[in-house]
């Protein structure tokens, strides 16, 4: 019973971590500017994880994906996200 309790609490600081690991690979240490559409991915990427449809490892590349811009290219074809020109 008590495991349930405790169950949610995990899942929700993971989340947290996947967004802040993600967060950092698209806009970098500083204050990036907003970017409608890298937040979008982002958003993306982070509900498609909730659902368990994306497994650690594969979370982890898409991380290392989103650190460069060829593999934002990537990630934002896989997930059919649209990108102004000029915006990765």
């Amino acid at each position: 019973m008590s495991l349930s309790i405790f169950a949610p609490v995990s899942i929700t600081s993971q989340i947290h971590d996947d967004k802040d690991r993600l967060y950092m690979a698209l806009y970098g240490v500083g204050e990036g500017d907003f970017c409608a559409a890298r937040s979008l991915l982002m958003r993306t990427i982070i509900t498609e994880r909730m659902r368990g449809m994306i497994p650690n490892d594969a979370f982890d590349s898409m991380v290392a994906l989103a650190g460069r811009q060829e593999g934002r290219k990537c990630l934002f074809a896989f997930f059919r996200v649209s990108v102004p020109e000029g915006v990765l």
